[in-house]
């Protein structure tokens, strides 16, 4: 398989929308993201393949949803104050209907 390049603050925002439910179809996540769509199928099969993720998109809800979460150990633990500090400020300032 060949190396792709992951922005780590990218997957761990795109980890952040999926738990809270705001992340609309693959389209509008992309847009959210600011990554191509094609972009976030890698992004999407990285969190399958090295963080053992399963999500699958709900469309009554208009969102992505975990089936089987991320190992604990993994995304959150690149995560510091600053850094949730942003998503936080992403967050707030990303429109989402629940």
């Amino acid at each position: 398989m060949p190396t792709r390049y992951i922005d780590l603050r990218k997957l761990i925002y795109m980890y952040f929308l999926i738990s809270h439910g705001c992340t609309g179809n693959s389209e509008e996540f992309a847009k959210r993201l600011n990554i191509s769509r094609s972009t976030f199928f890698e992004y999407k099969a990285c969190l399958r393949d090295d963080f053992s993720a399963e999500t699958e998109y709900f469309p009554l809800s208009n969102t992505y949803r975990y089936t089987k979460k991320p190992k604990p150990v993994s995304i959150i633990n690149f995560m510091n104050e600053q850094i949730m500090e942003e998503f936080k400020n992403l967050f707030n300032s990303t429109e989402c209907e629940k």
